[in-house]
């Protein structure tokens, strides 16, 4: 609207409450702002609270109204001083005409009032009233419009009778849109709705075997119930049947005409106890879905695992202790080779019985290792003198026998070389107790002669081996397993020899300087003269790691300089000992190091 001037005072419209369905913080923030308009329009409060209006002060002589320059508090320059003589203005007094097409609709909480915008040409407003009842006369002033629509958040429930007029610039009000008022009327809510309903039609209005549905605010006691089979209960919005005496809300899953789908379903509406045993097959489950904290323990037992399952990755370090190897699992082909060495091998873990056959041959024994001393009584038979050793050519068919041969009369000595053949010695003839004592020693025994063949199974035992007889060079590769090292064979005692490790057992470059504790090597440990200079970093000993008096004269090397000269070592008559740099300072004094 322009901003012409009248000669009556702008009215100011009600302020009307804050509609009922906003929100607690927004419905304070209004009323507050709406109490400080009030009290700055003097409608509330202290009358001295109130503002001056610039009318005020132009009636009052305390300002001059400028029609040429109106006051304007944005524009700089703009204000009330230098007054020049007021100037006549034309105001336009015309009485605005009367509303138009004037309606009232109500809502469930709130009226819309409509109107036909006014044609005069200097508009201002247009004022509405209101009161609860037909008469114009107590009507009060509830807002202003400069628009043909008007809102009112009544709230729900209610009717009001309206009246709208214009106001122009001039201030001239118009008359009302009629003497009588506009009923406006805002819908019932719904519980209220239902409750009259209920009250107001009673069940005769009904069809036969049609019951109106109660609307109660606590379900009927079920004893003795004659009332409505169908209730609607308004504390929770459902509604409960009354069923073979007593209430309910629920519904058979035959009565549904279709089945519940994921949509129905609230989250997490189903739960374990809701789930069919054997319900959930593989192809329901996705994947990934099942996690290491979802599996109970001791669920997974072997029948759960199919063949090679498990592999090498599955296998946690450490994983597999003794008491889960099965007896016998084990074997040959699970040892890598070269994987057993000496140091785990207990004592008298190898013994006959865990050596191959024909694993240990001639090749195997070290000359002079196998003595008569190490064969046991009765070990070599015929069966095991190589054939063709003692030749028929020797001895007359069937003519040696058992009988013939005085207990030790066949020594070595009597016997001519080569004279003894197996066609002269008749079967079983030569036992054990006919072979004097030493009788048979290596020197009788042609090389090559005792071949594995020759030797009885179990005939060579551990007493039969020599000390140290049986060496790395004589042991087949992978001969030696897990089994056939006995318990405790491999200690310290083998390895140890009066608290100190035994050079030969330490492999080349096997102590590395991590492998020596911190404080093991003391001066004591350290043969003499072993730490060179050749051996000591440069720049490792300073004068911080000299103890006092550790070294004297004689252990430094003095240079040919003189004292003072760049790049020497000079030591006086005193015994102290000066160190120059390259530019002739003076870095290290020390003092009589002889003393």
């Amino acid at each position: 609207m322009t901003n012409k001037r009248s000669s009556t005072p702008t009215k100011l419209p009600g302020i009307p409450k804050p509609p009922v369905d906003i929100s607690v913080g927004l419905r304070r923030y209004l009323e507050n702002l709406s109490e400080a308009v009030e009290i700055r329009l003097g409608r509330r409060g202290d009358q001295r609270d109130r503002a001056v209006t610039l009318r005020e002060l132009i009636n009052s002589g305390l300002a001059v109204d400028l029609y040429g320059r109106p006051f304007d508090p944005n524009l700089s320059g703009s204000d009330f001083t230098n007054a020049i003589p007021d100037i006549d203005v034309e105001i336009d007094t015309t009485v605005p005409p009367a509303p138009t097409s004037f309606s009232v609709e109500g809502g469930y909480s709130l009226m819309v009032l409509a109107f036909d915008y006014p044609s005069y040409s200097n508009h201002a407003l247009t004022e509405v009233w209101r009161h609860d009842a037909d008469v114009i006369g107590d009507a009060q002033l509830i807002g202003i419009t400069s628009g043909p629509v008007y809102i009112d958040p009544c709230g729900e429930d209610v009717s009001f009778y309206y009246w709208v007029r214009h106001v122009s610039d001039a201030g001239i009000i118009g008359p009302y849109n009629s003497v009588d008022g506009t009923l406006g009327e805002t819908a019932t809510n719904v519980e209220t709705l239902l409750t009259e309903l209920e009250g107001n039609i009673p069940a005769v209005a009904f069809a036969d075997g049609i019951e109106p549905i109660g609307v109660v605010d606590a379900l009927p006691n079920p004893v003795g119930y004659d009332g409505p089979v169908l209730v609607f209960l308004t504390t929770d919005g459902k509604l409960y049947r009354y069923v073979s005496g007593a209430w309910t809300k629920a519904v058979a899953v035959a009565d549904f005409d279709s089945l519940v789908d994921t949509v129905q379903l609230a989250n997490d509406a189903v739960t374990n106890a809701k789930i069919a045993v054997n319900a959930i097959q593989g192809d329901v489950i996705a994947a990934s879905a099942i996690t290491a904290d979802k599996i109970l323990d001791g669920v997974v037992g072997s029948l759960k695992l199919a063949d090679e399952a498990v592999t090498n990755a599955k296998i946690a370090v450490d994983a597999i202790q003794g008491d889960v190897i099965a007896a016998g699992a084990i074997t040959e082909t699970k040892i890598s080779d070269d994987a057993v060495s000496t140091n785990k091998l207990s004592a008298n873990a190898v013994t006959a019985a865990k050596i191959a056959a024909n694993t240990i041959t001639a090749s195997e024994i070290a000359a002079n290792t196998i003595t008569a001393s190490e064969i046991a009584a009765n070990t070599i038979t015929a069966s095991e003198i190589v054939a063709n050793t003692i030749t028929a050519a020797e001895i007359a068919a069937a003519t040696i026998t058992a009988a013939e041969i005085a207990v030790n009369t066949i020594t070595a000595a009597l016997i001519q070389a080569g004279a003894i053949t197996s066609t002269e010695i008749a079967a079983n003839t030569i036992t054990a107790s006919n072979i004097a004592a030493d009788t048979i020693t290596s020197a009788e025994i042609a090389a090559n002669a005792i071949t594995a063949s020759e030797i009885a199974a179990s005939a060579v035992t551990a007493i039969k081996i020599a000390a140290d007889a049986v060496t790395a060079s004589k042991i087949a590769a992978g001969a030696i397993t897990a089994g056939a090292i006995a318990a405790g064979a491999v200690n310290a005692t083998n390895i140890i020899s009066d608290g100190i490790i035994i050079g030969s057992k330490i492999a080349a470059n096997a102590i590395t300087a991590a492998k020596i504790a911190a404080g093991t090597i003391t001066g004591d440990k350290i043969s003499a003269a072993t730490i060179t200079g050749a051996k000591i970093a440069s720049n490792t000993i300073t004068t911080t790691n000299l103890a006092a008096n550790s070294v004297t004269a004689t252990q430094l090397a003095i240079s040919a300089n003189t004292d003072g000269a760049s790049s020497s070592i000079y030591m006086n008559s005193s015994g102290a000992i000066k160190v120059y740099d390259s530019s002739g300072t003076l870095r290290v004094k020390l003092g009589n190091l002889s003393a």
